[in-house]
């Protein structure tokens, strides 16, 4: 029999799609091999306040005494005062325009992360991509869509927070003016908001699978996936609403690498916290056993101490930094499915 020439149209995959194993192990060899999607990572991972949790055991909580002491006149018997309110209007602007900054350079370090991603050999056989396009309008054009996803997406999270903020607050004002026990305040508090945080941490879930998806839908028409032009599709709208489509399309895949991507995240940050924590309790037993700064000089012990708490800060960061730049790889991967 003689072989015959088949027409196939242009964009059209004539290969098999990887399964989600097979996605899993190319975003993994594409990270472990890129040592900057580490440090895009590392920058997501701290900016978007996960280094406040490898914090949290080095953090002194002031007493409900010390509390009350620092709100001082702004406190009284009727409430907040409005020059408690006038300050935290002052706070709220000077935030924004942190924010700002922050969203920024997320969104940056986003488009860098997906460019060295496609870098990769098997992510663009994979996902046929064709050598990267400036989009219609150029690429900071193309930088202030990808800081749009970002704000609304933090707005989100901030309306997701208010109820917990809300609580947090009233809970704060009624058991610094009445407690209601003898424990720690910040037990008392935590106590009688857990509702609030259980439905703000499946809300940081959603809202950052949404995110990233949307993302993505902007991120591949501009990088020529499959042939789709980049002119006139650049819009949030259609990402947003793609990205809240896909997981109903995909629930299980979508499910699954959303799970398996915080997953990831929580089974190195358990580690990392405990180690910061043992090694923070070994430096204050060594440096509170020290009455003046030759003895901190004199003793290696206290030295060790200090670079042990320092080495576990580092790493934990590290490892962090890895799991958000997998996870960030893992959605791209999926995507580019």
């Amino acid at each position: 029999m003689e072989s015959s020439r088949i027409l196939v149209a242009p964009g059209l995959r004539t290969l098999a799609r990887p399964g989600w194993r097979a996605g899993l192990a190319i975003a993994l060899s594409a990270v472990a091999s890129k040592p900057d999607l580490w440090l895009h990572g590392m920058i997501g991972f701290c900016l978007r306040g996960g280094v406040l949790l490898l914090t949290l055991p080095i953090i002194v909580l002031p007493t409900q005494v010390e509390a009350r002491l620092l709100i001082g006149s702004y406190l009284g018997s009727t409430g907040f005062s409005p020059a408690f309110f006038g300050l935290l209007a002052a706070a709220a602007v000077v935030a924004a325009i942190l924010t700002g900054c922050v969203l920024l350079v997320l969104a940056r370090a986003e488009l860098a992360s997906f460019e060295r991603l496609v870098e990769d050999r098997a992510a663009a056989e994979m996902a046929d991509l064709r050598p990267f396009q400036q989009p219609a309008g150029g690429r900071p054009r193309f930088l202030v869509r990808l800081f749009g996803v970002q704000v609304l997406a933090f707005v989100a999270l901030i309306a997701a927070a208010a109820p917990v903020a809300w609580a947090a607050a009233q809970t704060s004002f009624d058991e610094i003016t009445g407690p209601s026990s003898s424990a720690p305040i910040y037990e008392r508090v935590l106590g009688q908001i857990g509702e609030q945080l259980f439905i703000f941490l499946i809300a940081l879930v959603v809202v950052e699978m949404v995110s990233a998806l949307a993302s993505r839908e902007l991120l591949i028409r501009a990088f020529g996936w499959r042939g789709v032009s980049s002119k006139g599709r650049l819009w949030l709208l259609p990402a947003f609403v793609a990205a809240m489509i896909r997981p109903f399309r995909s629930p299980v895949r979508t499910v699954g690498t959303a799970a398996f991507s915080w997953a990831v995240t929580v089974v190195v940050l358990v580690p990392a916290v405990w180690a910061i924590t043992i090694a923070w309790a070994a430096v204050r037993g060594a440096y509170l056993t020290s009455v003046s700064l030759s003895d901190i000089s004199a003793d290696i012990g206290m030295i060790v101490a200090a670079l042990g708490l320092s080495a576990a800060f580092v790493l934990g960061v590290a490892l962090a930094g890895f799991a958000s730049a997998l996870r960030g790889a893992l959605w791209s991967v999926d995507r580019l499915r």
